[in-house]
């Protein structure tokens, strides 16, 4: 189920107020059957069901005001302020039974001989999270050629600890259409603008990874419990985006052909990585909450109408965009992540390595002779 209500109130001819509630809500099953093997039909079939329910519910309202040449200015302003309350739950539960059947062909979970296998007990999954949000924006223009744009916003999450579960971000823009200010003539530049905006962006977490949650099973028939295979960072803070951008738009013979030129700076904090541990320490990793990531790059885009005619339009375009990234810190001390690898530690890693771009694949290579450069038998001590 998908709906949306919306309610729109023009209060007087400079202030309106809009408010919408929606819902996406869904179930899903899976089942999947395979038809036993032998000819008794009750070896090597295999029955499971899975139920899923999924809720997400926003609710959002925006206040704006607005007015055109302010004072008999040639000054436009539009200020609105708004807030959403965001919520969504999901509920599964499955299981599998790959048991010898005791009924030949007949799948459900009570179909089986003996003992029952540990998939044949249901699995349940929870996923609960709240977000809320407060947020302004503030748009000034001058004469339809300056643009000022300021907008800031706080997130209350639910998946973060509560010392950090509020965070804000802003972001501030700056445009200026050069063809219009400077009366350009048309035949020569139909558009020309140019643009500097700063922003800065953040997310939260995944429901529940801030928290040591043990993990329940029985032995024996006896209850038990463990821990989870991971250590939770220490101090969960959202991941911090900030990003210098500048760009230039050119608009040839009435825009038919158009190029757009985009330069960008960031520096992400508090990047979440999973760093493999040891088999000796009883865990599969540990997350760190503490990287710091910089990228930069260039985007071009030239497009052009090649045919314009009333039965018959043509567009081609041609984009490049180059992109570099490089992990600036990782946790004090720390110089090196490693993320994933293959055939544990005698393979090749992908890693998070200071002065790196990030997820560098890393691999051992051999000892070489430092006179005729050729690899050296480490048994031997001999060159190959």
């Amino acid at each position: 189920i998908m709906g949306t209500a919306k309610l729109k109130y023009e209060a007087t001819s400079f202030l309106n107020c809009m408010f919408r509630a929606s819902i996406d809500a869904n179930n899903n099953q899976d089942v999947t059957i395979n038809d036993p093997t032998d000819p008794t039909g009750t070896i090597g079939g295999k029955y499971g069901n899975g139920l899923t329910k999924d809720v997400a519910n926003n609710y959002d309202w925006l206040a704006t005001l607005h007015k055109e040449d302010i004072g008999k200015s040639d000054i436009s302003a539009k200020f609105s302020v708004g807030g959403t309350a965001y919520q969504r739950s999901s509920y599964g539960i499955s299981a599998t039974n790959s048991s010898t059947y005791a009924v030949p062909y007949l799948t459900y979970f009570g179909n089986y001989t003996g003992t029952p296998q540990t998939g044949a007990v249901p699995s349940e999954t929870w996923f609960d999270k709240k977000l809320n949000s407060l947020y302004g924006f503030l748009n000034l223009s001058y004469k339809d050629y300056l643009y000022f744009d300021v907008t800031a916003r706080n997130d209350w999450s639910s998946t973060l600890p509560k010392s950090q579960w509020s965070y804000f971000f802003p972001s501030v823009s700056l445009s200026y259409v050069f063809s219009d200010a400077l009366k350009i003539d048309p035949s020569i530049l139909s558009f020309g603008k140019i643009r500097a905006a700063w922003a800065e962006g953040a997310v939260d977490v995944d429901p529940y990874i801030i928290n040591t949650i043990y993990n329940t099973g029985s032995f024996a028939g006896a209850p038990t419990s463990s821990l989870p295979g991971f250590v939770p960072a220490v101090n969960f803070k959202p991941q911090v985006n900030k990003t210098l951008d500048f760009g230039m738009t050119l608009g040839f013979l009435k825009n038919r052909i158009n190029f757009d030129f985009r330069y960008y700076h960031g520096r992400a904090t508090n990047q979440l990585l999973h760093s493999p541990l040891p088999v000796t320490s009883g865990l599969t990793s540990i997350v760190v909450n503490t990287g710091v990531l910089e990228n930069s790059g260039i985007e071009m885009i030239l497009r052009a109408r090649i045919v314009d005619q009333p039965v018959f339009k043509w567009d081609a375009s041609i984009n490049m965009s180059q992109n570099y990234n490089r992990l600036i810190s990782l946790s004090p001390g720390a110089t090196r992540v490693d993320m994933n690898n293959i055939w544990g530690g005698s393979g090749t890693y992908i890693s998070a390595v200071v002065g790196q771009e990030f997820g560098s694949i890393l691999g051992y290579d051999y000892v070489y002779d430092l006179k005729t450069h050729k690899p050296l038998l480490h048994d031997q001590e001999k060159i190959m």
